[in-house]
This record gives C-alpha cells, structure tokens and sequence, in this order.
C-alpha cells in the first residue's frame, strides 16, 4: 500500500483562501491523504518543517533568487521546483528536480511520492552551509584588506 501523503503548504497571501477552499472542496483536509496550509512562519517554525519533510517543491513560476528553495537544499531536502524560479543555477542534478512546466512538476512530485528508495543526502550544498559562507566572506574580506594596504603603501 503507498504511504499516505500530506501537503504542508508555508505561506500567506491572496490566494490563502482559495487554497484552503480548494483543500477542503477536493476532501484533501481529512483522511490518510491530506493537505493543511500553514501559513506565515518563522525562520525557526521553517527549520522545524524542513526537519521531518520528505521534498521541498517550489511551485512558482517566478521567484527572484529561490532563497526558500536553497534553505531546503542546505537543510537536506531534495527539492521539486520549476525552471523559472531562481534556483538552477544550485540545483543542478539528483536529488532534485527542475521542472519546465505544471505537467513536469507534478510528475516529480508523484515519482517522489511513488519512490521508496532512501533519500540521496544534499552534500553539494555544503558550500551554501552558514560556515562555508561565512569563511568565504571573511577571505574575500581579508584579501580587500590585503589589497587596499598594498595599494596604500604604493601612494605618494
């Protein structure tokens, strides 16, 4: 028998309503299979969502830079997003998908629901880890520094 799957929808704006209309009108708010939208959270509340979730899918066509993609990445997450939204640039092979369209979206979705096998772990994003950032932040800083005391020294 498949695993019951459930939708955890995070976020808040127009469409809330119609989603929740939508969740309740398909009987997606009761049973083994469900969906439930939960609405603003905090980085803390995100980082209790990422701990026990499976996939993270970024269903926008359009986001700026994916940062809610990429905290899911550095979190473990495989994650399901479509092509437009700011993220191929670090989401570049397996565990994640990068989908063209609706149709391709939620094919991976239900070849993620339908899979078994264990999750691959997100090793590539440690350059997206907070230390990593940090320590590349801090050379590039104390070669500016390195820098401008060079060219300094070279002033009249």
């Amino acid at each position: 028998a498949k695993t019951p799957a459930l939708l955890r929808i995070v976020g808040d704006g127009p469409e809330r309503s119609a989603i929740e209309r939508d969740i309740r009108a398909l009987g997606l708010d009761q049973g083994s299979s469900r969906a439930e939208v939960l609405g603003w959270l905090s980085a803390e509340g995100l980082r209790d969502e990422y701990s026990p979730a499976d996939p993270f899918v970024l269903a926008s066509q359009r986001e700026s830079f994916g940062i809610a993609a990429l905290e899911a990445a550095v979190a473990g997450l495989p994650v399901i997003a479509m092509a437009d939204a700011g993220c191929r640039e670090f989401l570049d092979a397996e565990p994640h998908a990068i989908c063209r369209d609706d149709a391709q979206l939620s094919q991976a979705i239900a070849r993620f629901i339908d899979d078994s096998s264990p999750r691959p772990s997100s090793s590539a994003m440690e350059r997206y880890d907070w230390t990593s950032v940090l320590a590349a932040h801090e050379l590039a800083y104390e070669r500016a520094i390195a820098r401008s005391s060079v060219a300094g020294a070279a002033v009249p």
